[in-house]
């Protein structure tokens, strides 16, 4: 095999897709940030708490108090948590498919992927609907594991099989979501290929966890810097990291396919 030509070594060749991708990237972050300062430490989690301190004390309060506050503190429990999930698979569904269209629109031949139309008509809705599906997945999974599994094993399969199948399974779906005209055809060769030739990934994974190695050892050498600036590194760090890993994974997956 030629080193060269490795998909490991040709992904440490950049351009500028790599700095607008690290920024969209960023943006997404700062998305989930607001998401979680907003919705749900702002709303959610406040009404949460109500409903707790409800039951808690429901003894000591009147029956029709109780119902009048439960029913309110119900409702918006469950506006606000339906409000975030909205938005969660709203910025990522815009923030990500546009990540992804800017990695492979060369390698996949889209010479019209830039256009605004495209972005919001095809890409963006196929993103937000797999991203709900596997959100539902996830959820329906882990609960039937808990339900099943002993309580022992349960945190193990969700650390060690769950969470990262489904990981392995995002990055294959991210690809063939933005590469294949069809919907359909996108999510059907997208499970093909992360479960029949899951095996051709693993190396892959594991060069992309020894990586982390060196970037521990830029973290150790950083750690002398102020604060602010420290820890300003450390997201452009993480943000650097996580680009890197899609323009690695983006090459393994066109030799597998």
């Amino acid at each position: 095999m030629n080193l060269k030509k490795s998909c490991f070594v040709q992904s440490f060749s950049f351009d500028m897709r790599f700095i607008y991708m690290m920024a969209a990237d960023f943006l997404y972050y700062c998305g989930l940030y607001a998401i979680l300062i907003f919705l749900v430490t702002g709303h959610l989690l406040p009404n949460i708490g109500l409903l707790r301190n409800l039951i808690a004390n429901m003894e000591t309060i009147s029956l029709g108090v109780f119902q009048s506050q439960f029913k309110s503190a119900q409702g918006a429990v469950i506006l606000y948590s339906l409000l975030s999930l909205a938005a969660v698979v709203i910025c990522y569904a815009l923030f990500k498919s546009f990540i992804w269209m800017m990695l492979i629109k060369k390698k996949a031949g889209k010479k019209k992927a830039w256009e605004l139309k495209t972005f919001f008509s095809r890409y963006s809705p196929r993103f937000a609907i797999v991203t709900l599906a596997m959100i539902v997945s996830f959820v329906l999974i882990l609960y039937l594991g808990f339900a099943v599994m002993k309580e022992g094993f349960f945190p193990l399969f969700v650390v060690f099989i769950e969470l990262p199948f489904f990981l392995h399974l995002s990055g294959i779906l991210h690809y063939q979501l933005i590469a294949s005209k069809r919907f359909w055809q996108a999510t059907r060769q997208g499970l093909s290929i992360a479960i029949r030739r899951i095996h051709r990934f693993i190396i892959p994974y594991i060069l992309m966890l020894l990586m982390i190695l060196p970037l521990l050892l830029v973290v150790k050498a950083a750690s002398y810097l102020p604060g602010p600036i420290f820890g300003f590194f450390l997201v452009l760090l993480m943000v650097s990291y996580l680009t890197w890993i899609k323009l690695y994974i983006a090459r393994v997956i066109i030799s597998v396919s």
